[in-house]
């Protein structure tokens, strides 16, 4: 029992594999010990991680040398006694560091051994090796991800869209952590003048990228407080994405939503299927409380618009405007890898209940995305209003979105709340009529004229009639 309470990175259950093994799998880079015999990828990235670290290392004696530049100009009669020691600091500054960082490496070992459930099979000299290049690479990668260091000429392929497509699917995976108190130890040791940021920040910078084309966000006096509690990037990246969505589902549920759902059939189909089955639910189970698709929303007078400075699970309802606030979203090939193991992380802690995150608010989501989509003119209108930046095909865009909440079960539907606000309003048939009759009718200029030409000869057929 006490191994379970220190493990923090786990093992994916078959279970949750069902669905998309590859999900779980790293594609290029192994981090940490789990997927540290794969050779194919350690051969294929390997030399990306040393080339970081030697950068790292190379960076870190440039700043003695700038060090020495200030001292012979300032102090030239002290020098004569010092300069030897001088030289002799900068030919071992790159050894000296590598050493300090590896024993630092060394003193954490044990810890760090135990947050991986059922424990590791690589030798204690292994371990620390990875963790040591592994985690100064992650370091770097959002160093210079932020521009708080500048990239390289030999790291522009790194940093290319496709590799970095590569990267967000292998560093998002549960089983492809390193412990987060070895990141900010190895943070600290290397940290730099030029460094006004700290991990926290770096590290959402980066995690923001992935779901956002937004470069935009905020970031919680809360969560940058927090870097005590937190355990790896994917606990980070939900503590992030679940900040601001607090205060929305703190709203007044519905009274029915407090009992417990079942979502076990549910959830293994399609948001249209889903609304066949809700009849045939046994009476303990509340009801889904669906909403349409994006386009159906339209036709009956919701609109559609994206805002800024807010997390992806930060949806809002305007009743008055009519207005379905959605922050945008990246949809690319590592999207769909991304959610299942931040989902699967919430699965696999019972011991995390974090006061701004419910377990299965990521679930919610994802539920939501698939209620907006059914048909590719859903993906098309989201895209045309800013919400969804898709990478891929609007095919591959609906197929994805609507197998992401698949076999997934939750105990509430945390946007219960904002589908009975936007169906309410939906219901509303004076809007309907008014929003259809502009979209068939005043949209396009050949239908204008027919418009206006039928409304000339009504009126002088009314005319007629009169004066007869």
């Amino acid at each position: 029992m006490q191994e379970n309470l220190r493990s923090s990175i786990f093992r994916i259950p078959s279970l949750l594999k069902v669905q998309n093994e590859r999900a779980y799998k790293p594609h290029a880079f192994s981090f940490g010990p789990w997927h540290f015999h794969n050779q194919d990828l350690m051969r294929a990235t390997k030399q990306f991680k040393k080339m970081l670290f030697k950068g790292l290392i190379q960076r870190f004696r440039e700043r003695l040398n700038v060090n020495v530049e200030v001292d012979l100009s300032l102090s030239e009669q002290e020098l004569e006694g010092a300069v030897s020691a001088i030289r002799e600091r900068l030919k071992n500054a790159r050894s000296n560091k590598k050493r300090e960082l590896q024993e630092a490496i060394k003193a954490v070992g044990s810890k760090a051994r135990e947050c991986y459930e059922g424990g590791i099979v690589v030798t204690q000299e292994e371990f620390h090796k990875l963790l040591l290049l592994d985690g100064c690479f992650i370091i770097e990668l959002f160093r210079k991800g932020a521009g708080e260091v500048s990239l390289q000429e030999s790291e522009y392929t790194l940093f290319s869209s496709g590799m970095i497509l590569t990267i967000y699917h292998d560093l998002f995976l549960l089983e492809n952590q390193i412990p987060w108190f070895v990141l900010e130890l190895l943070f600290d040791k290397t940290r730099g003048p030029e460094s006004k940021m700290t991990l926290v920040e770096l590290a959402i910078t980066f995690i923001h990228s992935a779901f956002s084309s937004d470069d935009k966000h905020l970031i919680s006096n809360e969560l940058l407080n927090s870097s005590s509690r937190i355990v790896h990037i994917i606990d980070l990246t939900v503590r992030y994405l679940g900040s601001s969505a607090k205060l929305e589902r703190e709203k007044q549920q519905p009274k029915q939503s407090q009992s417990r759902i079942n979502w076990g059939r549910c959830l293994c189909s399609s948001a249209k299927e889903r609304k066949k089955q809700q009849p045939k639910q046994s009476q303990h189970l509340i009801d889904y409380n669906s909403i349409p698709s994006a386009t159906r929303l339209r036709e009956a007078g919701v609109k559609f618009k994206t805002v800024a400075k807010r997390n992806i699970l930060d949806v809002r309802f305007d009743e008055n405007k009519g207005n379905l606030e959605i922050p945008s979203l990246l949809i690319h090939p590592a999207t769909e890898a991304i959610f299942r193991n931040l989902i699967g992380f919430q699965i696999c802690s019972p011991w995390v209940w974090w006061a701004w995150v419910a377990p299965s608010v990521i679930i919610n989501y994802t539920v939501l995305l698939d209620c907006l989509v059914d048909s590719t003119e859903d993906v098309d209108l989201l895209c045309r209003s800013g919400i969804f930046s898709n990478w891929l095909n609007n095919k591959e865009a609906v197929d994805l979105l609507n197998r992401l909440c698949s076999g997934y079960q939750m105990e509430k539907f945390h946007y219960a709340h904002l589908c009975e606000e936007i169906n309410s309003y939906c219901r509303k048939c004076s809007r309907r009529w008014r929003v259809s009759f502009i979209d068939n009718y005043l949209t396009k200029p050949w239908a204008i004229v027919s418009v206006i030409f039928a409304a000339i000869v009504l009126v002088f057929t009314i005319m007629q009639v009169f004066y007869k």
